[in-house]
Protein backbone atom coordinates (compact mmCIF):
# COMPACT_ATOMS: atom_id res chain seq x y z
CA UNK A 1 0.00 0.00 0.00
CA UNK A 2 1.21 3.49 -0.83
CA UNK A 3 -0.06 6.62 0.89
CA UNK A 4 0.90 10.06 -0.36
CA UNK A 5 -0.40 13.38 0.85
CA UNK A 6 1.24 16.77 1.21
CA UNK A 7 0.04 20.30 1.89
CA UNK A 8 0.12 21.35 -1.78
CA UNK A 9 -1.70 18.21 -2.94
CA UNK A 10 -5.38 18.52 -2.11
CA UNK A 11 -6.11 15.11 -3.68
CA UNK A 12 -4.48 12.41 -1.58
CA UNK A 13 -3.65 9.15 -3.31
CA UNK A 14 -3.75 5.73 -1.72
CA UNK A 15 -2.48 2.72 -3.64
CA UNK A 16 -4.27 -0.46 -2.60
CA UNK A 17 -3.21 -4.05 -3.18
CA UNK A 18 -5.79 -6.61 -4.36
CA UNK A 19 -5.54 -9.86 -2.44
CA UNK A 20 -7.35 -13.17 -2.71
CA UNK A 21 -9.32 -14.74 0.11
CA UNK A 22 -10.90 -18.00 -1.02
CA UNK A 23 -12.61 -17.31 -4.34
CA UNK A 24 -12.98 -13.58 -3.70
CA UNK A 25 -10.72 -10.64 -4.42
CA UNK A 26 -10.43 -8.17 -1.54
CA UNK A 27 -9.00 -4.74 -0.90
CA UNK A 28 -8.20 -3.62 2.62
CA UNK A 29 -8.84 0.05 3.32
CA UNK A 30 -6.49 1.58 5.91
CA UNK A 31 -7.91 3.90 8.59
CA UNK A 32 -6.74 6.95 6.59
CA UNK A 33 -8.83 5.84 3.59
CA UNK A 34 -11.88 5.23 5.79
CA UNK A 35 -11.43 8.70 7.26
CA UNK A 36 -11.21 10.26 3.78
CA UNK A 37 -14.36 8.43 2.74
CA UNK A 38 -16.10 9.30 6.00
CA UNK A 39 -16.90 5.57 6.25
CA UNK A 40 -16.67 2.87 8.85
CA UNK A 41 -16.72 -0.92 8.88
CA UNK A 42 -20.13 -2.16 7.75
CA UNK A 43 -20.91 0.84 5.53
CA UNK A 44 -21.71 0.37 1.84
CA UNK A 45 -19.29 1.97 -0.63
CA UNK A 46 -20.12 2.62 -4.28
CA UNK A 47 -17.62 2.11 -7.10
CA UNK A 48 -18.74 4.59 -9.75
CA UNK A 49 -17.48 4.84 -13.34
CA UNK A 50 -16.51 8.45 -14.17
CA UNK A 51 -14.77 9.88 -17.26
CA UNK A 52 -11.44 9.96 -15.37
CA UNK A 53 -11.71 6.29 -14.33
CA UNK A 54 -13.53 5.12 -11.22
CA UNK A 55 -14.60 6.78 -8.01
CA UNK A 56 -15.04 5.10 -4.63
CA UNK A 57 -17.74 6.91 -2.67
CA UNK A 58 -19.87 6.32 0.44
CA UNK A 59 -22.72 8.18 -1.28
CA UNK A 60 -25.25 6.44 -3.49
CA UNK A 61 -25.18 7.96 -6.99
CA UNK A 62 -28.97 7.54 -7.21
CA UNK A 63 -29.52 9.35 -3.93
CA UNK A 64 -27.10 12.09 -5.00
CA UNK A 65 -29.06 12.55 -8.24
CA UNK A 66 -32.30 12.74 -6.25
CA UNK A 67 -30.85 15.31 -3.86
CA UNK A 68 -29.73 17.50 -6.77
CA UNK A 69 -33.26 17.32 -8.17
CA UNK A 70 -34.62 18.25 -4.73
CA UNK A 71 -32.26 21.24 -4.56
CA UNK A 72 -33.68 22.52 -7.85
CA UNK A 73 -37.22 22.27 -6.52
CA UNK A 74 -36.24 23.94 -3.25
CA UNK A 75 -35.22 27.11 -5.09
CA UNK A 76 -38.94 27.82 -5.51
CA UNK A 77 -41.14 29.63 -2.96
CA UNK A 78 -42.44 26.36 -1.61
CA UNK A 79 -40.59 23.18 -0.91
CA UNK A 80 -41.85 19.70 -1.52
CA UNK A 81 -41.31 17.23 1.26
CA UNK A 82 -41.57 13.55 0.51
CA UNK A 83 -41.45 10.61 2.86
CA UNK A 84 -39.30 8.04 1.06
CA UNK A 85 -40.11 4.66 2.52
CA UNK A 86 -38.31 2.47 0.00
CA UNK A 87 -35.63 3.09 -2.63
CA UNK A 88 -36.16 -0.18 -4.51
CA UNK A 89 -33.46 -2.17 -2.73
CA UNK A 90 -33.59 -4.54 0.22
CA UNK A 91 -32.44 -3.14 3.56
CA UNK A 92 -30.00 -5.97 4.28
CA UNK A 93 -26.30 -5.78 3.49
CA UNK A 94 -26.82 -7.32 0.02
CA UNK A 95 -29.11 -4.46 -1.17
CA UNK A 96 -30.93 -6.69 -3.68
CA UNK A 97 -33.07 -4.83 -6.24
CA UNK A 98 -36.78 -4.72 -5.36
CA UNK A 99 -38.25 -2.44 -8.04
CA UNK A 100 -41.83 -3.21 -6.97
CA UNK A 101 -41.06 -1.69 -3.54
CA UNK A 102 -39.67 1.62 -4.76
CA UNK A 103 -41.04 5.12 -4.15
CA UNK A 104 -38.65 6.54 -6.75
CA UNK A 105 -40.93 6.21 -9.83
CA UNK A 106 -43.68 8.14 -8.02
CA UNK A 107 -41.18 10.76 -6.89
CA UNK A 108 -39.97 11.21 -10.47
CA UNK A 109 -43.54 11.47 -11.81
CA UNK A 110 -44.48 14.08 -9.21
CA UNK A 111 -41.27 16.03 -9.80
CA UNK A 112 -41.91 16.11 -13.56
CA UNK A 113 -45.47 17.30 -12.92
CA UNK A 114 -44.12 20.07 -10.68
CA UNK A 115 -41.65 21.12 -13.36
CA UNK A 116 -44.34 21.12 -16.05
CA UNK A 117 -47.35 22.47 -14.14
CA UNK A 118 -45.76 24.40 -11.30
CA UNK A 119 -46.86 24.04 -7.70
CA UNK A 120 -50.50 23.63 -8.74
CA UNK A 121 -49.71 19.96 -9.36
CA UNK A 122 -49.15 19.39 -5.61
CA UNK A 123 -51.06 22.31 -4.08
CA UNK A 124 -54.11 20.29 -3.01
CA UNK A 125 -52.18 17.52 -1.28
CA UNK A 126 -52.68 17.31 2.47
CA UNK A 127 -49.88 16.97 4.98
CA UNK A 128 -51.15 13.50 5.79
CA UNK A 129 -50.12 12.28 2.31
CA UNK A 130 -46.72 10.94 1.36
CA UNK A 131 -45.65 14.18 -0.36
CA UNK A 132 -46.85 17.74 0.15
CA UNK A 133 -45.79 21.36 -0.20
CA UNK A 134 -44.38 23.39 2.68
CA UNK A 135 -43.90 27.18 2.45
CA UNK A 136 -40.25 28.15 2.44
CA UNK A 137 -40.87 30.61 5.29
CA UNK A 138 -42.10 27.77 7.50
CA UNK A 139 -38.96 25.75 6.77
CA UNK A 140 -36.79 28.80 7.49
CA UNK A 141 -38.71 29.27 10.75
CA UNK A 142 -37.68 25.73 11.70
CA UNK A 143 -33.97 26.44 11.08
CA UNK A 144 -34.16 24.62 7.73
CA UNK A 145 -34.86 21.32 9.45
CA UNK A 146 -36.15 19.04 6.67
CA UNK A 147 -37.31 16.22 8.95
CA UNK A 148 -40.65 15.29 7.46
CA UNK A 149 -42.17 14.52 10.85
CA UNK A 150 -41.76 18.21 11.75
CA UNK A 151 -44.24 19.16 8.98
CA UNK A 152 -46.49 16.17 8.42
CA UNK A 153 -49.83 15.79 10.15
CA UNK A 154 -50.54 12.46 11.79
CA UNK A 155 -54.10 11.27 11.88
CA UNK A 156 -54.87 9.65 15.19
CA UNK A 157 -56.82 6.45 14.88
CA UNK A 158 -59.40 5.93 17.60
CA UNK A 159 -59.55 2.40 18.90
CA UNK A 160 -62.77 1.17 20.47
CA UNK A 161 -62.76 -1.66 22.95
CA UNK A 162 -65.53 -3.63 24.59
CA UNK A 163 -66.36 -2.62 28.15
CA UNK A 164 -64.14 -4.33 30.76
CA UNK A 165 -67.18 -6.11 32.30
CA UNK A 166 -67.96 -7.77 28.95
CA UNK A 167 -64.33 -8.82 28.49
CA UNK A 168 -64.27 -10.36 31.99
CA UNK A 169 -67.54 -12.20 31.26
CA UNK A 170 -66.07 -13.70 28.05
CA UNK A 171 -62.92 -14.67 29.93
CA UNK A 172 -64.95 -16.42 32.64
CA UNK A 173 -66.86 -18.41 29.96
CA UNK A 174 -63.60 -19.46 28.31
CA UNK A 175 -62.18 -20.55 31.67
CA UNK A 176 -65.34 -22.64 32.32
CA UNK A 177 -65.03 -24.31 28.88
CA UNK A 178 -61.36 -25.00 29.53
CA UNK A 179 -62.13 -26.53 32.94
CA UNK A 180 -64.82 -28.79 31.40
CA UNK A 181 -62.45 -29.96 28.64
CA UNK A 182 -59.67 -30.56 31.19
CA UNK A 183 -62.13 -32.64 33.28
CA UNK A 184 -63.15 -34.71 30.22
CA UNK A 185 -59.49 -35.28 29.33
CA UNK A 186 -58.70 -36.40 32.89
CA UNK A 187 -61.65 -38.88 32.78
CA UNK A 188 -60.40 -40.29 29.45
CA UNK A 189 -56.95 -40.90 30.91
CA UNK A 190 -58.25 -42.91 33.89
Amino acid sequence: MCWTFNQEDRNPMIALEIKTIGNAATVTLPPQALALLNAKVGDTLYLIAVPEGVLLSPYSPELTRQMRAAEEIMREDKDVLRDICADGFSLDDKRKPQPDKSDLPDILTRWRALRAQGHDAEAERKRTEQSFLVPKAEIAGNDYDLSINRYEEVEDETMEYDPPALILERLARLEEELAEERKELAEMLQ
